[in-house]
């Protein structure tokens, strides 16, 4: 089975910052831009070669499924929500179960540098398999 990761990782949403004081709303606004946000490690390992020839893992089922990450300050997915699923209970559900036990993040960081809890999202493509090679993009 091939895989083909097409990752978008979730941006941070700027918020319009409204002040009296310019240099505290300057202040925010620069300690905002230092947090930064979950960094994957390494995604073409997170679903197992093993795993996927043969439709071994997803049971030759095919489709995009997109998702959102929780990850912990320890870098470990704690949760999956689907986003826009692939019409297949199945397939979704598969994808969600091998990202929380394979994914590994470095993890969000707060303005001062701190690892905190973080959003990861992302989609992936399962096709038909034509190699024993994934498709990796």
């Amino acid at each position: 089975m091939g895989l083909l990761l097409v990752m978008s990782a979730l941006m941070a949403a700027s918020q319009p910052l409204h002040s009296d004081n310019q240099s505290a709303a300057d202040n925010q606004q620069q300690a905002a831009n230092k947090a930064r946000l979950p960094e994957p490690i390494d995604p073409g390992k997170w679903i197992p070669l093993e795993k996927m020839n043969s439709c071994g893992w997803s049971g030759c089922l095919v489709g995009t499924v997109s998702f959102t990450l929780i990850v912990s300050a320890e870098g470990r997915a704690t949760d999956c929500a689907i986003t826009r699923g692939s019409g297949s209970r199945r397939l979704d559900e598969t994808t969600c179960r091998g990202l929380l036990r394979y994914a590994r993040f470095h993890p969000a960081r707060d303005a001062r540098g701190r690892p905190v809890e973080g959003r990861y999202s992302s989609t992936v493509t399962w096709v038909q398999p034509t190699s024993t090679e994934p498709v990796e993009g």
